[in-house]
């Protein structure tokens, strides 16, 4: 891994941060895939609702 972070040049104190913090990363990602799926659904339920048409 030393050689790894020297070739990217980041340290290797940052890579083990960014490894460790992933659960959080993928429960922080399936609570938004919820809400999406949430608002997904009640916008099907009621078209009429305002809504930002870029999704």
């Amino acid at each position: 891994m030393k050689r790894l972070c020297e070739v990217l040049e980041i340290a290797r104190s940052s890579y083990y941060k960014w490894v460790a913090a992933a659960e959080a990363r993928a429960a922080r990602q399936a609570a938004d895939d919820a809400l999406a799926a949430r608002i997904v659904a009640v916008q099907k339920k009621d078209p009429t609702l305002i809504t930002d048409r870029r999704f």
